[in-house]
């Protein structure tokens, strides 16, 4: 995406709230995370079907024009890559993380935020509060509970674009 890293939404900070106790994950303003121990809880940023430079657009199952599609996605390091199933843990989890467990994220979307298109949770939804959209300094602040989901293959889906808002 034109702008590279520095354009892209990152998570400004990650919370994980049980019930009164509050453990940080990660400080606010920070647009890469400190090294993350095995069983540490992290967020990952990634885009979805967007073009790489200089990939013409296609509007079905190539690539879409940025800004498009970004997912962010809260798990645990293991030694295999980013564990995401929180009842079934494959490794020792570092921050407690039950059904009551509420993560409090806040997402910089920078040029994202000019022309946001739409958003996707695998979660329960607490709570959203977008903030400047469709300004460069846009951001959104959620708290979510985790919550077991259908895992999606983007290889194998048909369809679109889409412009649909947040």
């Amino acid at each position: 995406m034109n702008g590279g890293a520095a354009a892209r939404p990152f998570i400004k900070s990650l919370t994980g709230v049980n019930r009164s106790q509050a453990t940080l994950v990660f400080p606010g303003g920070v647009t890469a995370a400190e090294d993350v121990a095995i069983g540490g809880v992290t967020g990952v940023v990634s885009p979805i079907n967007l073009c790489k430079r200089d990939q013409p657009v296609v509007a079905v199952r190539t690539c879409c024009e940025t800004p498009n599609r970004v997912g962010i996605t809260i798990g645990y390091l293991t030694d295999q890559g980013l564990g995401t199933d929180f009842p079934r843990p494959l490794v020792a989890l570092r921050q407690p993380v039950g059904p009551d467990t509420v993560f409090d994220v806040a997402v910089g979307l920078n040029t994202i935020g000019q022309t946001p298109r739409w958003t996707w949770i695998n979660g329960v939804l607490v709570s959203r509060k977008p903030a400047g959209l469709r300004q460069a300094a846009a951001e959104i602040h959620l708290r979510l509970k985790p919550a077991v989901t259908p895992d999606i293959d983007w290889s194998q889906m048909t369809g679109g674009c889409t412009a649909t808002p947040i």
